[in-house]
């Protein structure tokens, strides 16, 4: 099976095994780095969970994902992806990191956040805080009337 056919699991088991990487590594990391990942996972918590069990005690996590929450709601529709399984704005991103017990220490975008150990902000204000936000933009199906206007829009325009 080509490399690019395999499932994520067994190209990355491929990787390893063809750069010489053993399958578990020992130790902590000063930096773990993820870069639009998050989104396109099932269970984008476990995965943040890993990343602030891989650092070391004083180690970092820094987070990238696509932003839905400055995504204007009737064009900007490139955040919103078939491949993207999770939706990120940065009050959902930050409860995510909190309830994996890591808390911002800097923010390089509204979505792009380094993280450190140590317990956050208060995990219902950060929830309350993101579904207001998703509501204003996304709800009582706005999106799905903007992003059918968007795309006609599109279609018209390239006649």
């Amino acid at each position: 099976m080509p490399m690019a056919a395999m499932p994520a699991h067994s190209l990355a088991t491929a990787s390893r095994y063809r750069a010489g990487v053993p399958a578990a590594c020992s130790g902590k990391f000063d930096l773990v780095a993820c870069f639009h990942v998050l989104e396109h996972l099932r269970h984008p918590l476990a995965a943040v969970r890993k990343m602030a069990e891989w650092t070391a005690p004083d180690g970092l996590v820094y987070i990238e994902v696509p932003d839905l929450g400055a995504t204007n709601p009737n064009k900007g529709f490139g955040a919103f992806h078939f491949a993207h399984l999770t939706g990120f704005n940065h009050h959902n991103l930050l409860l995510g990191a909190a309830i994996a017990g890591l808390r911002p220490k800097a923010a390089v975008s509204p979505t792009g956040v380094i993280f450190e150990h140590g317990a956050a902000r208060d995990h219902a204000g950060l929830a309350e805080s993101g579904r207001k936000l998703t509501e204003s933009l996304y709800g009582q199906n706005r999106a799905v009337r903007n992003f059918f206007r968007y795309q006609l829009e599109k279609v018209w325009r390239k006649r």
